[in-house]
């Protein structure tokens, strides 16, 4: 999802150097490390978005872990990370150091994220649902928010099955 967090960060990286390549986690790769429930948007999706970005002059897609393989394949000047990461964590930071490359942090936001967005999203799903369901149950409609609040609280979690019990029999 992006958002204006991910468009100042990619403004302040393209003023560092004559070109913006952008490393895009392919589909597979964002679901091992974020999720059954990620990515929000297809691979192709997310890669059309980032070109429609007047910075961003390529995109490669990579697999792994990390864009370790790309930044040996490429051996850009500049690598850039966003504001949620630490300098002395950024992937290919002594390889690209070591040739004379740059590794930098751009300022960025961290009022967003994408991981808030889509919570946010599901939690109007559930309400939707709520709302739309509150005839079927003998519950009020406060007592099936409390609920949906407790199941969304749970749904990052592994598993098939979550079990809210039954407070009094409700």
């Amino acid at each position: 999802v992006l958002h204006a967090g991910h468009v100042r960060h990619r403004e302040e990286s393209r003023a560092m150097g004559t070109r913006l390549l952008v490393a895009l986690n392919s589909d597979k790769s964002v679901k091992r490390l974020k999720g059954p429930d990620r990515p929000f948007h297809r691979q192709e999706e997310r890669e059309a978005v980032l070109r429609g970005l007047r910075w961003v002059d390529d995109v490669r897609t990579f697999d792994g872990d990390d864009a370790t393989e790309l930044i040996h394949q490429l051996r850009p000047a500049v690598i850039t990370n966003g504001c949620d990461h630490q300098l002395e964590e950024i992937v290919g930071k002594a390889f690209v150091e070591k040739y004379g490359g740059r590794v930098a942090v751009t300022r960025g936001t961290r009022e967003t994220s994408s991981t808030r967005t889509i919570r946010a999203v599901k939690q109007t799903e559930v309400l939707k649902a709520i709302r739309d369901a509150a005839h079927l149950s003998p519950n009020p409609f406060h007592k099936l928010k409390i609920m949906a609040d407790e199941l969304a609280s749970v749904l990052h979690l592994e598993g098939d099955i979550a079990d809210l019990g039954a407070y009094r029999g409700a």
